[in-house]
């Protein structure tokens, strides 16, 4: 049998949970396998890249390896389609996602 113990917001005396019914924090969504771009999809991107940053043209290092980014982020409707991916090194791809989020403050 589950002990009591107050719920964290208000107090409440609840059974085995450390929220009453009326604090339950909402779930946030997970994101998805199907979210991703599939493996098979990266590695397609990289060999038509020659494994190069598409960018710069530096080949992937160990402290600068090579992501696969969406031109257009799927959050602002982009997809997966090989016409909206580019191959890019770490550096490449943090300089491209600044611009972005600068771009949407704006």
């Amino acid at each position: 049998m589950a002990a009591l113990r107050p719920c964290l917001r208000c107090g409440k005396l609840v059974r085995g949970a450390s929220y009453c019914a009326r604090h339950v924090p909402a779930k946030r969504p997970s994101p998805s396998s199907s979210d991703r771009l599939a493996p098979a999809a990266r590695k397609r991107a990289k060999q038509r890249a020659g494994f190069r940053c598409e960018d710069c043209g530096q080949p992937g290092t160990p402290d600068n390896p090579l992501e696969v980014d969406a031109v257009v982020p799927v959050a602002e409707g982009g997809d997966h389609s090989d016409g909206n991916v580019r191959v890019r090194c770490r550096r490449c791809h943090r300089a491209k996602t600044k611009r972005d989020a600068a771009r949407r403050r704006n």
